[in-house]
């Protein structure tokens, strides 16, 4: 954003502002008596939720029940719902589905009112909830407040509109723990100011280092796997609607696949047969591999059989003390 649009935007930062101020004055927080994590950021765009809360839930497998509570971005269903997996991903969103598809066995509960999804997903049997993309929703207690920071671009350069951040520098003294995402892609100079920035706000949150690493390779039109080996060195269309694709397109390169062609759109676009049908031709003529991401894959389902989703893992540095923080969780409550 140039400097002169970002001028004529900070009055309405400032109402911006006023309003968040009024929403956690007026919204009281109530409890659904069982444990809540909640998962969020203080900017808008790809931070690396998604992942985080499936590395939670992976890591919290062999306990009770445990349940995901979403707005369900984009979604054309109204209410409070619950996931199934042969929803359509236009009418409960391409991340509620992703999730629900990965993991069968959780609880995939879409709801504005954060409270009242909660108490669907404890009446349901779930025994811990993963409140996602939740650090702004004041109306549900939680037990643990995780705040995402993508470190390319951290704080992102001032409040809405006249930047990215959703909340003042400040709201960080809620989080109990930082997870810092993307650090391999940050210099150590870059990482020692951001973790003295997170810091000064609050000095007290577990703090965590991680990283987004291919898992491996699926098949669109089968579901068979590909070692993240086997594409070195092929060259490949690339295509995604994401909120980083950048971060997506690190992490092809990072496995030594040779992007010839790229094609972005913005986040949860829905492909037009016309448009997949230009990405085969485009790859058809020039030898090329298809690669897309697994949300894009979500709302491809069925009109694409030629090309390959990236499975991504989100590695946490320390994971045993990751393991351990997040298994006490219940615990603690």
């Amino acid at each position: 954003m140039n400097t002169v649009l970002r001028l004529l935007l900070l009055p309405l930062t400032a109402v911006y502002r006023a309003g968040l101020a009024l929403h956690g004055a007026l919204t009281a927080r109530r409890s659904v008596d069982i444990p809540v994590v909640s998962v969020g950021n203080i900017t808008a765009g790809g931070t690396g939720k998604t992942p985080l809360v499936m590395n939670i839930i992976e890591t919290l497998s062999g306990r009770e029940k445990t349940a995901v509570v979403m707005r369900g971005y984009g979604r054309s269903a109204g209410g409070i719902l619950a996931v199934k997996r042969s929803d359509d991903p236009r009418s409960v969103g391409d991340e509620a589905l992703l999730i629900k598809t990965k993991f069968p066995e959780t609880e995939v509960v879409l709801s504005a009112d954060r409270y009242k999804g909660a108490c669907l997903a404890r009446e349901a049997g779930s025994g811990l909830i993963i409140l996602d993309d939740g650090f702004q929703s004041r109306e549900l207690e939680r037990d643990l407040d995780i705040v995402m920071i993508d470190c390319t671009d951290p704080f992102g350069g001032g409040l809405i509109p006249s930047g990215r951040r959703r909340e003042p520098m400040n709201a960080l003294g809620r989080a109990g723990a930082v997870v810092f995402n993307r650090c391999s892609m940050t210099s150590p100079e870059r990482m020692d100011y951001i973790r003295k920035t997170v810091a000064r706000y609050n000095p007290s949150a577990q703090v965590f280092l991680a990283d987004e690493e291919v898992d491996c390779f699926r098949s669109l039109a089968d579901g068979s796997e590909k070692d993240a080996s086997w594409f070195s060195g092929r060259k490949a269309l690339c295509f995604s609607a994401i909120g980083n694709p950048a971060g997506f397109e690190c992490l092809l390169r990072s496995v030594k696949v040779d992007i010839i062609e790229n094609i972005r759109r913005r986040d949860h676009h829905y492909w037009k047969k016309s448009e997949l049908d230009e990405i085969e031709r485009l790859a058809r003529e020039k030898g090329l591999d298809i690669i897309t991401t697994e949300k894009d894959a979500v709302r491809i389902s069925g009109s694409m059989t030629k090309g390959w989703k990236m499975a991504m893992k989100l590695a946490v540095k320390d994971e045993i003390l990751w393991k351990d923080y997040i298994n006490g969780v219940k615990s603690k409550a």
